[in-house]
Parts: C-alpha cells; structure tokens; sequence
C-alpha cells in the first residue's frame, strides 16, 4: 500500500484528514490554537454474524434446562485486615478502608456477654427485653470519664493516614460482621441503635447541604424564570430557602431525574417487555449460615439488606451478561421494603427487537401460571411453597383476601382463575395466561 505523506494542518481549518501508513488508518484532528492531534487507530467496524437459532433461544425460555439448585453467592473470604466476613459484590473499601481505618474494640463485660450469648432464662428474658432496659437507663448516670471530642457531623478520630473519619466510615466499621461484636445481638435494640445513626448520617448531610448552597449552585435551581416554567403561580412559593441537589437520593432533584431517565429510556428503546420481581427470603442459606445460634434474621437487617443486594448484583449480573432473557437494550429497577421489613425489587427490561416478544404465544416462552410437572422436582415443590394463593373463595372464605371492603364475599384477586388452553389478550390488554386443566 502506498504511503502517504503527513502535512500539518493549521488553525484554520476545520476538517479532518487521514494518514495511512503500514496498513493502519489514524484520524489527524484539529484542535483550536493547538494545531494537528494524532488520535487513536479507526477500529474497522465488526461485521456480525447472524444469529443462529440456539443463540436466540434465552437460557430462561421455558423448555430450556433449568438449575437444579438456588443460586449462590461466590465464597468471599474474611476481611485479612479487620477481621470482617465479607459477601459477594462487596469492595475492599466497605469495612475497614482496606486498612486505613483501625478503631478501638469495646471490651463487653463478661456477664454481658453471657446474657447475649446465654440460653438460660434470665438471658433469654434479657434478650427479648433489651431494648426496654436500654430505654430504662438512658438517662441515668453511672459516672465514668470521657475525653474524646465530638463535633456536630464528624468525630474526632483519625485513620493511619491522619484523616478524619466520617460518621458513615465510623458506623459502617463498628456494624461489621466480626465474632467479637456483641451490638449485633442486641434484637430490637440494635434495630433501634441503627435507625438513631441513619437519622444522625442524614442530618449530617442535610447540614452539608444547608451550610453549602454556594457550592451546588443552588442559584440555578431558585431563579424566577425556573419557577413560572415549572407551573407555580403563587409568588410565596417562588424560590426555595435550600435546595437538595440530584446527589441526595430521595430528594426531588433526584426523583425528577430518575423520572426524566426512564422517560428517556423509553422514548428511545420502546416501551419495556418484561416486568420481574425479586423478593427477599429470610430463609436464605447465606442469611441462616451467618446467624449466631438463636439468633433471628428478623433482628438482623444489615445482614438482610447485605445478602439482598449482593443477590440484586448477581441477578443483574445474569439478566445483562448472560442474558438469560436476551440481549438487553435498557433496564430499569426500584428496590422497596414491605411492612415486615423485607426488601424487594423491582425490573423493567427493554429486549432488543431480535429478542421481543411479538405475539400472545411468546409470553408462554417466559411467563408459566401452571404447576410444574412433578418430574421437575426442585421447581414443583418450590411453586407449591412460595407461589400459591389461597385457599380462599369457598373452601375458605376467613382468608384475608375475602375480607376487602370492596369485594366482600369474594377474592379481591380474583382466585381462582378460569382455565384457559391459550394466553389471550383481555379487553383492557393484560394478557390472560395459559391455565390448562391437568388435575393438578
């Protein structure tokens, strides 16, 4: 191939012009006042070889086989610097700043740690009552010295590095899963003492906030013309006294542009093709195995959210990696908590047009309101467990599903379904999935 000389370009020009040399393609660009830049090598574009028909079929389409046992987390050893057991997802940084942060460790009274760890009556009993005994002497006096100082958002402690360390740094090593920490077997005690330091973290940040507005440029979020754009009319309401930037999750900064974000995601990719749902177990192998003898995952929310988020990145992991649904194109998700505490998420997925669902019969591909074969044993008996509703209806009509001021009388979810041969659209457009009647 012949080769091309180089001319510089100059200030003046606006295009752009290409060397070839050695079979390789570069791009000379143009920056003002700078002259010519040589970038990177031009990647040849990739030709894609179509899909075969084993390659479109997803691991999760029905009739493909299934795993014959829940998905584990990947074995994460302890922490070789604090001594903290890790899970799966978690960085270096989470407990101890990979051993920049060394704090103190509490000695616990012995007869302390016998009531904790105890099985005998007065332990139990102390166990259950902790959080009312705290309440009792909250504000009794038992005298002792106390020099550290503290300040309103931080605390007067350091890292190896000389650098002050952050109410959250602080929590987040004091709440670490070590043998040795005793917070942890306080019951509802411990809730409590978690909830007080969430709010004292949020009140730090909050204050940051307050005593910052200069550095967010709140100025933007407060001028006039802003107002009457977004539909005020009242002048009391114009202007904000703080303003909480995007930064601050569950503000309405950041709600608005989480809004705006999934708007954009479907204006552009489609409206979302599957709706999935994934609900914390309490019963999980790797919530059971790191309970303390007669301890209650109920008592336990940092391991629960821990477990639950390391199983969200490991689900998140198969749906756009593996893609056990297809290729992906956008996806969108929202973690909430029901009443009992109990985390759970929820996906919008947006497949591409290769892999979307175009008809009645492609919701059968994903989508089963039937009882597995008892062929299939692992998933039979885990439908039955975790997947049914009732009995209600006749054969029992004290269920609490009966019980709705505007269905009394009958199963505010309409259990149980007509069976049908075919998924079929209904009037309103939900799909009406196939139940055939097999005995079961």
């Amino acid at each position: 191939m012949d080769t091309f000389p180089y001319y510089p370009t100059t200030p003046g020009m606006g295009r752009l012009k290409r060397v070839r040399q050695a079979n390789t393609q570069y791009e000379v660009g143009m920056s003002s006042g700078l002259g010519a830049t040589i970038g990177r090598p031009l990647r040849r574009p990739r030709i894609r070889q179509p899909l075969t028909q084993a390659e479109r079929v997803p691991a999760a389409t029905i009739g493909q086989p299934l795993p014959t046992s829940p998905l584990k987390l990947p074995q994460v050893q302890q922490c070789q610097k604090c001594g903290a057991h890790k899970l799966g997802f978690e960085t270096a940084n989470f407990c101890c700043g990979n051993g920049t942060i060394e704090l103190p460790h509490n000695k616990y009274p012995s007869e302390l740690i016998r009531l904790y760890t105890g099985n005998t009556d007065d332990a139990l009993h102390f166990q259950t009552y902790a959080r009312l005994y705290n309440n009792l002497f909250a504000f009794s006096s038992i005298g002792g010295d106390f020099d550290a100082q503290t300040h309103k958002g931080t605390m007067e402690m350091h890292d190896k590095d000389d650098r002050q360390i952050s109410c959250r740094e602080y929590y987040c090593y004091k709440l670490q899963n070590r043998p040795s920490n005793m917070m942890l077997r306080a019951g509802r005690c411990f809730q409590q003492y978690v909830v007080d330091m969430y709010v004292k973290i949020e009140n730090t940040r909050l204050d940051f906030f307050r005593n910052n507005q200069d550095t967010i440029r709140a100025e933007l979020y407060q001028g006039i013309l802003d107002t009457v754009d977004a539909g005020e009319c009242c002048v009391a309401n114009v202007g904000r006294r703080v303003i909480l930037p995007p930064t601050y999750i569950g503000g309405p900064c950041d709600m608005k542009k989480r809004y705006l974000n999934a708007m954009a995601l479907v204006q552009k990719y489609g409206k979302p093709d599957l709706f999935i749902t994934m609900t914390c177990n309490a019963n999980w192998p790797e919530i059971q195995e790191r309970l303390a003898p007669g301890e209650l995952s109920q008592n336990r929310p940092d391991l629960v959210a821990r477990v639950f988020r390391a199983k969200l990145l490991a689900l998140k992991k198969k749906i756009t990696e593996d893609q056990v649904f297809g290729e992906v194109a956008a996806f969108i998700y929202v973690v909430e908590f029901q009443k009992r505490g109990l985390p759970h998420a929820h996906f919008l997925i947006i497949l591409k047009p290769a892999y979307k669902m175009k008809g009645t019969t492609d919701y059968d591909k994903f989508v089963s309101a039937e009882i597995p074969p008892p062929s299939c044993a692992a998933l039979h008996a885990s439908v039955l467990k975790h997947m049914m509703h009732g009995p209600c209806g006749e054969l029992n009509r004290e269920c609490s599903c009966m019980n709705h001021k505007n269905t009394m009388g009958r199963c505010k979810y309409n259990y149980p379904k007509s069976f049908t041969d075919e998924t079929t659209n209904n009037s309103e457009g939900y799909p009406v999935y196939r139940r055939r009647d097999d005995g079961q």
